[in-house]
């Protein structure tokens, strides 16, 4: 299953294909069992495809709290991928962690970090 996001990284929003910004919050589900592709597309507040071509690597990861500390639900540290200025992000949640986080519920309130790493320069 693949779904579909469009965040305009200037004004910090979800927007709709035509980019205007969506009311309210957008929370991307995810439940125990599933692997959905992710797809992040990034623009600016033209409607412009932003430049993520300098960004080396991904990752991602869904949890319930940002600390560092504690494991994630589900990461995603490898297989992210870049077609035409959309990033595909895989995502596992068919995993003892993510089934013990959940603690039974179907879907569960999490926080989602994807972070670009900046290529490296000499």
């Amino acid at each position: 299953m693949n779904i579909r996001f469009r965040y305009d990284l200037e004004k910090k929003i979800f927007v709709n294909a035509s980019g205007v910004g969506v009311a309210g919050k957008i929370k991307p589900e995810i439940a125990y069992g599933m692997k959905p592709v992710w797809e992040w597309e990034f623009i600016n507040s033209a409607g412009e495809p932003w430049d993520i071509s300098n960004v080396a690597a991904w990752r991602a990861a869904i949890d319930t709290d940002f600390r560092d500390e504690t494991a994630p639900m589900c990461r995603t540290l490898g297989g992210i991928t870049v077609v035409n200025n959309v990033v595909h992000c895989p995502m596992d949640a068919l995993t003892t962690t993510y089934r013990d986080k959940a603690n039974g519920r179907d879907v569960t309130n999490g926080f989602f970090d994807l972070t670009g790493f900046d290529a490296v320069t000499e």
